[in-house]
Parts: structure tokens; C-alpha cells; sequence
């Protein structure tokens, strides 16, 4: 489940760039140096929970850090950390991520002290039409 919110993220992401109005600032303030944890998906008018591998280690999150660097950590079966860092920029609302060498560019619809909402239409289920995803993450 948690390759599938990186993978929607990622989507959404680079599916959003195309007609979002891009003048809305955001406060760096609440989105930088703190860990950003999934929640959930939605799409289909459905709501997806997201699933953290082991829990009692540690929740799984994102951290946008000062500095542009974007560090995504996922906590496996065994407590051991599986530790990604990537680059992000902010430009208005839209947040830009390299990954893998892959320019990803998304549209930010809800940021304050403790969540933090990215959508996007996007071909989920590569039908032709785009549908709307939304993911949730909590700072809690």
C-alpha cells in the first residue's frame, strides 16, 4: 500500500501541472521540517486508509526540509528505515519534486499547521479519462 501512495503522489503530482492557477502562495512555514504522514487516497469517490507497514516502529512520512531536499522514510517489518531523499522546490501553490531524475510538478489545495491535501485529475485506471485523486497527510 505505501508504493501505491508514493505512486499516487507521483501521479498526481505530475498530472497537475498543466492548468492550475499557480499565483496562490504558501506559507513554507507550515509545509518545511516537519514529518508529513500519509492518510489516506481518494479517488472514485472512495476513500483508501493508508496502510504503514509496522506501526509500532514508527509511522511513515514525507519531510519537505529547508534546503530543497524532500526526504521520504518508510518503516519495514523489522523497524529498519527505508530512507529516500529527493529535491522539491515551491513555486506558489505548485510543488515541484525530482525522483529518480523525474520532474514532478503539483498543485498544493490545503496546507495549515497540520494537514496538507495535493489533487490532481489523473487516468487512474488508464481508461482514457481523467479522474480526480486526492492525497491526505496529517503532521499529528
Amino acid at each position: 500500500m505505501k508504493k501505491f501512495f508514493s505512486l499516487a503522489l507521483g501521479l498526481i503530482l505530475l498530472a497537475s501541472c498543466s492548468s492550475d492557477d499557480s499565483s496562490n502562495s504558501i506559507d513554507t512555514s507550515k509545509l518545511t521540517n516537519k514529518k508529513w504522514i500519509p492518510v489516506s487516497t481518494e479517488v472514485f469517490g472512495m476513500t483508501i486508509p493508508y496502510e504503514h507497514e509496522n506501526i509500532q516502529c514508527g509511522k511513515d512520512y514525507e519531510m519537505f526540509e529547508t534546503g530543497g531536499v524532500l526526504k521520504t522514510v518508510y518503516y519495514d517489518f523489522d523497524c529498519s528505515e527505508d530512507i529516500y531523499l529527493e529535491t522539491w522546490k515551491l513555486e506558489g501553490n505548485k510543488i515541484t519534486t525530482i525522483e529518480d531524475g523525474v520532474i514532478i510538478v503539483g498543485t498544493i489545495v490545503k496546507l495549515d499547521a497540520t494537514s496538507l491535501v495535493v489533487s490532481a485529475e489523473v487516468d487512474v485506471n488508464e481508461d482514457g479519462k481523467d479522474e480526480t485523486l486526492e492525497l491526505t497527510y496529517s503532521s499529528n
